[in-house]
């Protein structure tokens, strides 16, 4: 399950705001980070609070993997940083993920092999794969795509206007 909100424009309009208008860009990159923390703490508030299959808490592959609901709940991360391009051309502006292991094993158990004991256990106490980030990523997905188009557009129009308003001046 792929979780991608197309903003069209977002990463130029960034672009340009990082170069031509470095205050717009802040304004910007404010209005993305409180959409990241607000998708973070809703995921947040969807973990665990108790180990989720008994034995779980107890060390095994090397501690790695033990559950710590404080790890697994601190491991989920906002971010505004500019991502890699996809092949299909899109950059991330807004990414939440998980970023403590054990974690990321509870978020995506059970999404390809559905027939081990661990994922349905798992899936029969907490639901299907995709249990924490990416759930937290569909409940919010219209307000974030709401609030970015329009900060988006709210920069690009004021950087238009500034850029109009300074065309008719030379330098000298």
């Amino acid at each position: 399950m792929t979780t991608r909100f197309a903003i069209e424009g977002a990463s130029l309009v960034r672009a340009d705001l990082r170069r031509f208008a470095p205050d717009l860009h802040r304004d910007l990159q404010r209005t993305l980070a409180g959409e990241a923390r607000m998708v973070a703490t809703t995921a947040k508030g969807l973990m665990p609070p108790r180990t989720p299959l008994s034995g779980w808490a107890r060390a095994w592959q090397g501690d790695r993997l033990r559950w710590d609901p404080g790890a697994a709940v601190s491991g989920i991360k906002g971010s505004t940083a500019r991502g890699r391009r996809t092949k299909d051309g899109y950059t991330a502006v807004v990414v939440v993920q998980q970023t403590d292991p054990a974690g990321a094993v509870f978020e995506v158990a059970g999404r390809r092999n559905k027939g081990s004991g661990f994922a349905r256990n798992l899936t029969g106490w907490w639901g299907p794969a995709s249990r924490g980030v990416w759930r937290a990523a569909e409940l919010k997905r219209a307000s974030v795509e709401a609030t970015v188009a329009a900060a988006v557009a709210r920069a690009e129009r004021a950087l238009t206007d500034r850029l109009k308003a300074g065309a008719g001046k030379r330098a000298a």
